[in-house]
């Protein structure tokens, strides 16, 4: 009820502040009107104010204009009637009467007086004095037009001072009309601050409204909320009083049943006893007879036979296999691009010191001529390329470590899963690394400032005698010399003309080449492993091991359940055995065929067919030839498990390139090693899904387990690609050697040049003919030296490759044409982009200072 009352009482007070508001708004709107109104009559009148005075300050600015003028018409007047009464004073002295006479009678008309006059005025002009008039009659009117503008000038002043009271009664004006806005301009300020007060109030008269509405709508549901809330509690205890009765009668019907349940299980407690007891002496029973089986099993175990037991290393492993063979191919490559790096930067080091010494051979004279002894300026140069070797080296064998292992470790990681790798420094490896570096570089450079020192001062300080022209081979054919043009001649000559760049340059460039060559050479011949193993050496589809020995029922049997799965199958017998023969012992997947194998397995040599072996003699694949050393007519001996040994010939070799195998007569086995038993049959899948095929194989009696040879290929194959990291690696190392040995020789080209290429500048030559003339002797040494690289390169391709050895896998050493053009068009990319870089360098020669260089 009190609460009621307060909100009705909020009703009554939010109506009346409603009101009160309304009336304070419809007042300050009252208000804003008027001094909205009062505010456009202050605007026209400030304009109107304005307009005045910038008419006022016009008149003001033409009255000072009208004052300057007549002052200056006044003075030019009095100086003109000064100069007319000294003239008209001298004449009517002359005439013996005044001025005042004299012209008088000259407008009489007296021609006496006219005569005199003009006799005088006469006399005047011929004495050269200046502003007489030429005649009496000119004299007259002289004095006429000085009266009129004696008149007009009177006239200006009266007009001058009718304006300057115009003015000053205009600003009197203004001034008052300025006094009415400022007062105009208070009075709306005042209105202004009043309506701000109004609206402040009203504003917060509006905020204490709404405030008022909110605590009343609050309380309107706070009001509702207690009614809703009271009769929720009714409902509530009506409720819990409900279930209360219902629960205490429930209860009551539960005490009942468990006085019920209770007897139940009371009676089932002993019939449980019973049971417990019967099931012991079941128990008893069965654990008589566990113990009588447990005698006959300890019994049976000791009449079992020791077992064979086999140790097997990790080298049986296939994981530890293939990992040994990627690294023996990672450690082949190590062995030998060192070498080739380190010849390479000898040569970029030779070039440099070259040109430097060259570039200093004046200094090196004054030094010389100073007394410096030879071995104190050779220092210099040797520190220079000494530091630089060893701050490239320092930075390598800190860098290389940390970047090339952990790109070949992620290679390898993608197929074999590793976790994280640890690198450690070798410090003798790399004190041995920095060493080489150090010593290449300085002696390098003393061999290049060695040949400078033996000449005397005198000759160190002139310029250096460009070495001589002579003929070329090509000359001795006229019918080719003569076609050529006449700049290409001069290219030519030039190429002989220089002979130690020309050899660097080739063998840079021939360098390069055989690197890239070389890189491309080992992704043809590891990348396609693969396709010469499963695409020309094994043909079968996949491999079937069988529990049991066949019987050839049991072979006749198998082909006519897998009619329609298979288009043919050759049962041969499958074992691992360990041959000796050559250089030491192999262990090597032996194959027993007692029919031929073409269809399933293509025994080749070099495009020839080999043929199986006859009674005594074997045929081993190339690889395990080459690892042992062995040739046809060499004497192999086969050894087993027990120890049972066969000798053999090698009667042929085939090309093989995954494992190692060796072919025997089903004659030699059997002299040896007693029975052979075929338990392996090579199979070609007649559908086209072998897996499908396998599996249906697999439902067959007495078919132990399958081996696919796409399956292999795939294996080998992840094996092989992460070989091509490797390869990848060689060949962009190889690549950015390339280039900066190109760049460097081409900046040796031209700095050597630059006075001549200054002189082709001068005698006319183009921008462009200038660039074709220095980069065509660059385009045929790059010719040249990529020919040479592609014959070191073939020859670096083929002993990287005999530096690879791996026991389960034998290269085919073989170059695709397309590497070939690889390497050469790379080359020239090369060639190009520094052509390209290198023109700028062309266009920055400036003429005067090269020509004028040697003084």
């Amino acid at each position: 009820a009190d609460a009621y009352e307060e909100l009705l009482e909020g009703e009554e007070d939010y109506a009346s502040g409603l009101l009160a508001m309304e009336v304070g708004d419809s007042q300050l709107q009252s208000g804003i009107a008027e001094y909205t109104t009062g505010l456009i009559e202050y605007e026209d009148g400030l304009k109107q104010y304005e307009e005045g005075a910038a008419e006022l300050e016009k008149a003001r600015r033409e009255l000072s204009f009208a004052e300057s003028q007549l002052e200056s018409a006044s003075a030019e007047l009095q100086a003109g009637r000064q100069q007319m009464d000294t003239l008209l004073a001298g004449i009517a002295g002359q005439l013996g009467t005044d001025a005042d006479s004299l012209l008088a009678a000259l407008r009489a008309g007296d021609e006496n007086t006219k005569m005199a006059v003009d006799m005088a005025l006469g006399a005047m002009s011929g004495m050269g004095m200046e502003g007489v008039p030429e005649n009496s009659d000119a004299l007259i009117a002289s004095c006429d037009a000085l009266d009129a503008a004696q008149q007009q000038l009177s006239d200006g002043w009266s007009e001058y001072r009718a304006g300057e009271r115009e003015y000053i009664e205009g600003k009197e004006e203004l001034e008052a009309s300025k006094a009415a806005l400022d007062t105009a301009k208070a009075r709306l300020d005042r209105a202004k601050e009043t309506i701000d007060e109004a609206y402040a109030e009203y504003s917060d008269g509006l905020a204490e409204l709404y405030d008022a509405r909110y605590d009343l709508q609050t309380g309107w549901a706070e009001y509702y909320d207690g009614v809703q809330e009271l009769h929720d509690a009714r409902e509530t205890l009506e409720t819990e009083r409900a279930d209360g009765k219902r629960e205490l009668q429930e209860a009551y019907e539960d005490l009942l049943d468990g006085e019920d349940d209770y007897s139940e299980g009371y009676q089932d407690y002993l019939d449980g006893v019973a049971e417990a007891e019967q099931e012991f002496a079941d128990a008893e029973a069965e654990l008589a007879d566990a113990e009588r089986d447990l005698a006959d099993a300890k019994r049976e175990l000791s009449e079992l036979e020791p077992p064979n037991t086999y140790v097997l290393g990790r080298d049986t492993n296939v994981g530890y296999l293939c990992f040994e063979n990627d690294s023996a191919i990672v450690e082949g490559i190590s062995g030998v691009f060192p070498i080739f790096f380190f010849l390479v930067a000898a040569l970029v080091c030779m070039t440099t010191m070259a040109r430097m010494v060259e570039e200093q051979r004046t200094q090196i004279g004054v030094l010389k001529a100073l007394g410096y002894a030879p071995r104190e300026i050779a220092a210099k140069y040797l520190f220079y390329s000494g530091s630089a070797a060893l701050i490239g080296s320092a930075l390598g064998v800190v860098g290389g470590p940390a970047v090339f292992p952990r790109v070949i470790w992620q290679a390898y990681g993608i197929m074999y899963g590793f976790g994280g790798l640890e690198t450690s420094l070798s410090p003798l490896l790399s004190l041995g690394c920095i060493a080489v570096s150090l010593a290449g570089a300085l002696g390098v450079s003393w061999l290049t400032c060695r040949a400078e020192l033996r000449e005397v001062p005198a000759e160190l300080i002139r310029p250096k005698a460009p070495a001589a022209g002579k003929r070329v081979l090509l000359e001795k054919l006229p019918f080719v010399w003569n076609r050529l043009k006449f700049l290409h001649k001069v290219s030519i000559r030039n190429l002989t003309r220089y002979k130690k760049r020309f050899f660097m340059m080739v063998l840079g460039i021939g360098g390069c080449t055989a690197l890239l060559l070389t890189g491309y050479g080992i992704d043809d011949s590891i990348g396609g492993l693969t396709d010469f193993q499963y695409g020309e050496v094994t043909m079968y589809d996949f491999s079937v091991s069988f529990s049991d020995a066949l019987s050839p029922e049991d072979e006749a049997r198998f082909l006519a359940d897998t009619d329609g799965l298979i288009s043919g199958a050759l049962f041969v017998h499958e074992s691992s055995i360990d041959l000796e023969g050559g250089s030491g012992v192999k262990s090597v997947n032996l194959v027993v065929s007692p029919e031929e194998v073409e269809g399933f397995v293509q025994l080749r040599s070099d495009g020839e067919r080999v043929a199986l072996p006859g009674e005594g003699e074997a045929v081993i694949n190339n690889g395990l030839a080459k690892a042992l050393g062995l040739s046809i007519g060499d004497g192999v001996t086969l050894r087993d498990g027990d120890m049972n040994e066969l000798h053999l010939t090698v009667s042929g070799i085939f090309d093989n390139f995954v494992y190692n195998y060796v072919y025997v007569s089903p004659e030699s086995y059997e002299s040896a090693f007693g029975g052979c038993e075929y338990k392996s049959a090579w199979v070609l899948s007649a559908g086209e899904d072998a897996h499908a095929t396998a599996a249906e194989l697999l439902r067959l009696d007495g078919v132990a387990s399958i081996n696919l040879s796409t399956d292999m290929r795939e294996r080998v194959d992840s094996m092989m690609e992460s070989m091509k990291y490797i390869v990848v690696m060689v060949i962009v190392c190889a690549g950015a050697l390339a280039f900066i040995v190109l760049y460097n020789l081409t900046n040796i080209n031209i700095t050597e040049r630059e006075r001549e290429i200054a002189t082709l500048k001068v005698l006319g030559f183009f921008p462009n003919e200038t660039a074709a003339y220095v980069f065509r002797e660059n385009i045929m040494l790059t010719a040249i030296g990529a020919l040479v690289g592609l014959a070191l390169g073939r020859a670096l391709h083929s002993f990287v490759m005999s530096q690879i050895v791996v026991d389960m896998v034998c290269f085919d050493v073989r170059v695709y044409p397309s590497s070939y053009l690889a390497s050469v068009l790379w080359t020239f990319g090369f060639s190009l982009c520094v052509s390209l870089i290198m023109r700028r360098r062309l266009d920055s020669i400036n003429m005067a200072e090269s020509l004028k260089s040697i003084e």
